[in-house]
């Protein structure tokens, strides 16, 4: 629940200190959708996600350990990770997924996610997720970096 992560006191933060202060992880990359601002005035939306996770680290002291990743639609800055895969993918696909969602009328969150996401794998079978697209180049530097030995 994207909530847990603005919690100090959040179990899996307890036993993430621990795990540093053993030396046993040695870099944190926090992964949280950026949702929507008008979904949720405090947590919701790019700027206020990145905001809040900040806060917390500083909170929670793992600044030198860690980095952040929001993920959303780069251009809107606002979503979930369906919504940066599906900024991804070609123009005249994209506009047919958000077609049949428009007129399909789903109002629920979780509904709108889920759908997306089926959608894209019913109508494109054998179209992967293109991860070589720039939408895409900041998580993979993320990435490499988090598995990058210091030197």
């Amino acid at each position: 629940n994207k909530s847990n992560f603005f919690k100090k006191e959040f179990i899996k933060y307890k036993r993430l200190q621990q795990h540093i202060q053993r030396e046993a992880i040695e870099k944190v990359l926090f992964v949280i959708d950026a949702d929507y601002e008008q979904n949720d005035l405090r947590y919701g939306g790019y700027n206020n996600t990145k905001k809040e996770i900040q806060k917390i680290i500083k909170e929670l002291k793992l600044e030198n350990y860690s980095d952040i990743y929001i993920t959303c639609d780069p251009l809107e800055q606002c979503g979930y990770l369906e919504s940066l895969i599906l900024s991804s993918i070609p123009i005249k696909q994209k506009e047919c997924i958000e077609n049949f969602l428009e007129c399909s009328e789903f109002k629920s969150k979780e509904n709108h996610k889920a759908i997306l996401n089926q959608i894209y794998k019913i109508a494109y079978p054998n179209a992967p997720f293109d991860f070589s697209h720039s939408n895409f180049d900041e998580l993979k530097t993320k990435l490499k970096k988090l598995f990058e030995e210091e030197v």
